[in-house]
């Protein structure tokens, strides 16, 4: 999907030793790369999706309404240690290119709207239509 909606360098994964760049060849098919995006966020909104996310909005390509987001981007390791406890650490996170490291904050949208998934109906979704009317503002 990021293929066919933007093209380049969209973040990258981090550890303490490298950085390594999440850069997609973009391919347009049919306008693809050119339609207007607004995604739908919220706290349920995490890992892949929060990437996904963040990736068409360090095009450009895409503007975020809803809620923030959690930031559960983190990948993670354990170690058995010595007396058979377990210890769990975050190994790597994901970086914007602007520097935004979605593991210590989510994300936050452009344009918030205080109601979450389980507060709307499909005849009366805020978020749904505050993100149509952005789309119909910028196309």
């Amino acid at each position: 999907m990021l293929a066919l909606l933007s093209d380049g360098e969209m973040g990258a994964y981090v550890n303490r030793e490298q950085r390594t760049p999440m850069a997609i060849p973009g391919e347009d098919i049919a306008n693809s790369q050119s339609v207007p995006i607004a995604i739908l966020i919220g706290p349920d909104t995490s890992g892949v999706p929060e990437l996904f996310a963040a990736a068409l909005r360090s095009q450009g390509r895409a503007r975020l309404v809803g809620l923030p987001t959690p930031g559960n981007v983190l990948t993670f390791q354990r170690r058995i240690l010595l007396d058979g406890s377990v210890l769990t650490f975050a190994e790597s996170s994901f970086v914007t290119p602007s520097g935004e490291d979605l593991g210590l904050a989510g994300l936050s949208p452009d344009l918030l709207v205080e109601e979450d998934w389980d507060q709307v109906t499909p005849a009366d979704d805020p978020v749904l239509s505050k993100a149509l009317e952005l789309l119909l503002q910028e196309g």
